[in-house]
């Protein structure tokens, strides 16, 4: 008898957690639809201060605030696809299981925030002084490595 119980629960659980699924983890590449990065200056004022946001819609913005070359704000179009491919970065590294911050022990150090939007859902993930996994940093790299390939345009104001 308590065999079968065992069994029963056994199979409960694990049909429970066959079916599991982070509450906020996109079902899709599709359902992902803006993958936006970051970047902040140390306490020193040492690197690149910047925001650049990718969108489904083949859209894209720019905000230089200090150490680089474009200050200002900027706008640009993207290719589909290269989001496609920042979007599936994104679910193979399992970002919306990832912590939401990573510290180095150190301080003055730069902060890099990547977020991604599936539809209503946001996660944000704080990454300060690289201390994220390499996946993550991988994961920024790529985010500016689509933005260096866009044609920028400034924008009035």
């Amino acid at each position: 008898m308590s065999g079968q119980i065992q069994m029963r629960t056994l199979i409960l659980i694990s049909a429970c957690f066959g079916c599991y699924a982070p509450p906020h983890a996109p079902a899709a590449t599709d359902a992902i639809n803006e993958i936006a990065l970051t970047r902040m200056a140390g306490g020193f004022g040492n690197g690149p201060a910047y925001t650049v946001t990718l969108r489904s819609d083949g859209t894209a913005s720019y905000e230089g605030v200090v150490n680089v070359p474009m200050l200002g704000r900027y706008r640009a179009d993207m290719d589909a696809e290269a989001f496609r491919a920042l979007a599936e970065h994104a679910i193979r590294i399992g970002f919306w299981a990832l912590e939401d911050e990573y510290f180095s022990e150190y301080t003055d150090l730069t902060s890099t925030v990547t977020a991604v939007v599936a539809g209503k859902r946001r996660k944000r993930l704080l990454n300060y002084g690289s201390a994220a996994p390499r996946e993550v940093r991988e994961f920024e790299a790529a985010i500016d490595a689509v933005a260096a390939r866009l044609r920028w345009n400034a924008v009035d104001g």
